[in-house]
């Protein structure tokens, strides 16, 4: 498909478009006309990341340095999808008060990844003060695995929240999480408790393969083992341990 360059801002700002290989043509196509036509490269690199293309997105913006700058966030976003995310952190964090939700996000879960969970625990408490009802779900879910790897590593002073509320043992993600963190800070009974309703409410998703859910569960059950042998519950600790598939 053809496209006049004319038509490539229109292109950039609908981020979202479907046909994302139409996209990446149509940049290609401006492309070939002009190669340093710095808008066409940014469409590229942007449908490549839609396409799952990190490796040829980040080639985009080795190739073209200047997008680095007028393009930080898909640069930072790119970064962190190709296993750089101390760099990630880098180009994100580079003045972030001022910056959209979307380079928080970046910057928070670049943060996470390069173990960086003190800054990560800041940003993510920052994106819930400014408030987002969209969002709520998934920066709670990001908020407790954070505060649990705080725990892990001996900085439990700077966790959000010590205890798990009711409404974080009513989904499975932040309900292991706040297993986690109890298991992290030796609350043996209390990480029971949120494990077994982790399992509860894994089992309970309508829109989990029974494959997916097994894969989640395992090491579920393998921290339940660990929390009865630590409470002394031996008997129930080797029951347990014969219904999971070590060899596999």
């Amino acid at each position: 498909m053809a496209a006049s360059i004319k038509s490539l801002p229109a292109l950039l700002a609908q981020a979202t478009i479907d046909d994302h290989e139409e996209s990446l043509q149509a940049a290609n196509a401006a492309i070939k006309k002009s190669k340093t036509n710095t808008q066409a490269h940014h469409v590229r690199a942007v449908a490549l990341l839609h396409l799952d293309r990190f490796d040829d997105a980040l080639k985009v913006f080795e190739d073209q340095k200047e997008l680095q700058e007028t393009a930080r966030f898909h640069y930072a976003y790119t970064l962190y999808k190709t296993g750089n995310a101390a760099k990630a952190v880098e180009i994100a964090g580079a003045g972030i008060e001022n910056a959209a939700r979307g380079m928080k996000h970046v910057l928070a879960q670049a943060a996470y990844r390069s173990e960086n969970f003190a800054q990560a625990s800041r940003v993510y408490q920052e994106l819930a003060n400014q408030g987002a009802e969209n969002e709520e779900y998934d920066i709670r879910i990001n908020s407790g695995a954070t505060d649990a790897q705080l725990e892990w590593f001996g900085q439990g002073e700077l966790a959000q929240k010590k205890k798990p509320a009711r409404e974080d043992l009513d989904v499975f993600e932040t309900a292991y999480n706040a297993a986690c963190a109890s298991i992290a800070r030796g609350e043996f009974a209390q990480g029971e408790i949120c494990l077994k309703r982790a399992i509860d409410r894994c089992n309970e998703v309508e829109d989990m393969s029974d494959a997916e859910k097994k894969a989640e569960i395992l090491p579920m059950k393998v921290q339940q083992i660990y929390i009865l042998t630590q409470m002394g519950k031996i008997d129930e600790a080797e029951q347990l341990a014969a219904t999971v598939p070590f060899t596999e």
